[in-house]
């Protein structure tokens, strides 16, 4: 079934086709979830520092920021939020089952904000970590924030069922344009095959008419200067003969009256040889017949002789 030029032309252009959508989604797809991952980082990011200051500040004036911190665990993307003290223990938590635990973590103590990738009951999250200086003299307590990666992975989910949508659809529609403009090469081909049957069947005035604007119209019309160059030389061939065969004619026809008279003379010259052979015999037998004549006198003189003495 896809043995023909058209469906191999048919399937060439539906597999690049797919193939440049599939990689422009995969690089757009890619390109979303990192910005919109930057998004996530960057708006937690600014909110453990908001946390970090208010609690820093509040701590100074006696007062700890609790309703912050309550609604910043209770946002959609935190899975948890810990205080922890210089020696590890958690001083506040989301969960009440963390409180007083030992963390350690390499971020304990770092002197300024960090992010890395980590794992919390079997769930990606980014680990998002910010000093609270407390007390100058002393190591500075750290923040803790985990945030889910959840929702990214949902959109993701979502996006990819989107783009197999619009990656059928578009293969669909990228079908029906290749199958338009695939029927339109191979009917101007099947065109161009049909015309040159008859060309090659001997019928050099044959004119193939394609009009397509591309590289198959430019081979139609070397193909037709070809036929009218061989339809030229054949006719001066045609001419050529004619005219030799009009020369043989005209010599072969002084050649036979040539002969004719030829044979006339030849006729004429051997009807006069054989009157003078005629002649000549004639003359033959009288001189002959004389010979004779002459010798019988002869005898009869001498037999009178003979007799007389």
């Amino acid at each position: 079934m896809f043995k023909g030029f058209f469906w191999k032309i048919w399937l060439l252009g539906i597999f690049c086709s797919f193939f440049a959508v599939c990689l422009m989604l995969f690089v757009v797809l890619n390109y979303y979830l990192k910005g919109e991952e930057e998004n996530v980082l960057q708006r937690n990011n600014l909110l453990i520092q908001v946390m970090a200051h208010d609690i820093e500040s509040g701590y100074l004036r006696g007062i700890w920021p609790y309703k912050t911190l309550k609604m910043v665990s209770e946002a959609k993307d935190v899975l948890f939020l810990w205080v922890v003290k210089p020696d590890g223990k958690v001083f506040w938590a989301n969960e009440s089952s963390t409180m007083e635990k030992i963390v350690q973590d390499p971020f304990l103590g770092a002197e300024e904000l960090k992010v890395r990738s980590s794992h919390f009951r079997n769930e990606e999250i980014k680990l998002i970590a910010n000093p609270i200086k407390i007390e100058l003299k002393e190591k500075p307590w750290t923040i803790f924030l985990g945030v889910s990666l959840k929702q990214l992975k949902t959109t993701q989910k979502e996006i990819v069922l989107l783009s197999t949508g619009l990656l059928a659809l578009i293969t669909i529609l990228i079908g029906f344009v290749s199958y338009y403009f695939s029927k339109r090469i191979t009917k101007s081909l099947k065109t161009l095959a049909n015309d040159l049957e008859i060309i090659g069947q001997g019928n050099l005035g044959h004119i193939i008419k394609i009009k397509t604007g591309d590289e198959v119209e430019d081979l139609a019309d070397s193909f037709n200067r070809m036929s009218s160059d061989l339809k030229r030389s054949r006719t001066a061939l045609e001419e050529s003969k004619d005219i030799l065969e009009i020369k043989v004619t005209a010599r072969t026809k002084e050649l036979n009256e040539l002969n004719k008279n030829l044979e006339g003379k030849v006729e004429e010259r051997t009807k006069e040889l054989q009157k003078r052979l005629d002649e000549l015999e004639r003359f033959h037998r009288l001189t002959v017949g004389r010979e004779l004549k002459m010798i019988e006198l002869k005898k009869e003189l001498r037999k009178k002789q003979i007799t007389q003495s």
